[in-house]
């Protein structure tokens, strides 16, 4: 029962990792061979790799092309809950068992800006509600968005909305 178990629980898992992160509805991911139906390992190998080839043709074709796609979306959210942290392209990809490369592809193609400019821009929105709505010190909102230098912090934000953080709140607050 161990090679019926180990393909049972393989394919149990694409078809979770399809739903969760997959465009498509589940009903659109084709059905494997049954393990009862190969006779021999390399038969089974074979079989495999067919069915994972189509199951990638249809992620490649639906899934990534939308504009909704559920694997970004939840990056996405993942970025905003995490952006108090010191988030990066790594972190994100070891967080969803991706490459770093394909990661930074797929923020360039669906968003249209690169993962550093995403990440830099949710960090930013950030410390401008902060600004705006608190009287946290800008040094703690720059902690808080997660920059360890504040100067560094400073001139982001000034790059971001042309104006230094201490400007923008002054004006924010008249």
């Amino acid at each position: 029962p161990y090679f019926p178990n180990c393909y049972r629980n393989l394919m149990e898992t694409v078809r979770e990792q399809f739903g969760k992160y997959g465009a498509g509805a589940d009903q659109d991911l084709p059905e494997p061979t049954p393990f009862c139906n190969y006779w021999s390992f390399i038969q089974m190998k074979h079989g495999m790799e067919s069915y994972l080839t189509q199951v990638r043709a249809l992620i490649n074709k639906s899934s990534f092309d939308g504009p909704n796609n559920k694997l970004i979306q939840c990056m996405i959210q993942y970025i905003r809950d995490s952006a108090f942290d010191d988030i990066n392209l790594n972190s994100v990809a070891s967080q969803f068992s991706y490459t770093p490369a394909y990661i930074s592809f797929l923020f360039k193609k669906q968003i249209g800006v690169g993962f550093n400019e995403f990440v830099t821009k949710t960090k930013m929105e950030m410390a401008k509600n902060m600004l705006k709505n608190t009287e946290i010190p800008i040094g703690e909102i720059s902690r808080l968005c997660g920059y360890g230098n504040s100067k560094y912090f400073a001139t982001s934000f000034k790059k971001s909305f042309g104006m230094s953080p201490s400007v923008f709140r002054q004006i924010g607050s008249s």
